[in-house]
Order: C-alpha cells, then sequence, then structure tokens
C-alpha cells in the first residue's frame, strides 16, 4: 500500500496542473475539488477523497511523465522532475509554465 502526505498530494495536483492554492498540507475546498478533477480525468470513481486507487493513479501518471522526461520513475513530482519538465517545454519551444505539465505539453509528446 502506498501512502501520500497531504502536502505531496497537492504538490503532485500543483505539477499535473489540477491545483493552484498553497502547498499547505490542508484538505481544504481547493484541494478536495482538484483531488475530484483528477479523478474524473483518471475514470476512477469521483469523491473528494485522496484514497489508494486516486494515490496509485498519480503515481502511475507521475512515473509516466518521468518516463518521458528521461528521471527516475519515483511516482513524486519533486524538484528534478520540475526542473526537467521545464527543460523539455524550453527544448520544444513550449510555454514554461510555472512547474506544471500543462495541456501543451502532453500534446507534444
Amino acid at each position: 500500500m502506498l501512502v501520500m502526505t497531504m502536502k505531496r498530494m497537492q504538490m503532485n495536483l500543483k505539477f499535473l496542473n489540477f491545483y493552484f492554492g498553497a502547498i499547505d498540507g490542508i484538505k481544504a475546498g481547493q484541494t478536495i475539488q482538484a483531488i475530484k478533477e483528477f479523478q474524473n480525468f483518471s475514470g476512477i470513481g469521483v469523491d473528494g477523497i485522496a484514497g489508494q486507487q486516486t494515490i496509485d493513479a498519480m503515481r502511475n501518471l507521475i512515473c509516466k511523465i518521468q518516463r518521458i522526461l528521461g528521471c527516475e520513475q519515483d511516482g513524486v513530482a519533486g524538484n528534478n522532475t520540475i526542473e526537467l519538465c521545464k527543460q523539455y517545454q524550453a527544448n520544444h519551444g513550449l510555454q514554461v509554465d510555472r512547474n506544471l505539465w500543462n495541456k501543451d505539453t502532453w500534446n507534444d509528446v
């Protein structure tokens, strides 16, 4: 079973372009809405709860991105993944977008 702190969940949701609030570890309205949007995007049950299915889907998606970026596939959007994302965006003529893997980046791959 994989676990994820709320701060890590917010950081990953921010990287994936679902969350735009502060990385504060508080599961409030913006965080719950971002979890719901990610669940909908991932095709899993939408309940706003960061359960195992949500955590697994998030880690798998980030690992997929990390494979594209050529970095360690640990399922965490940490500093290395963020920096490589920025490099990827810059090298492909995309807008470097606040540490986010955005729609333009997806469309490029």
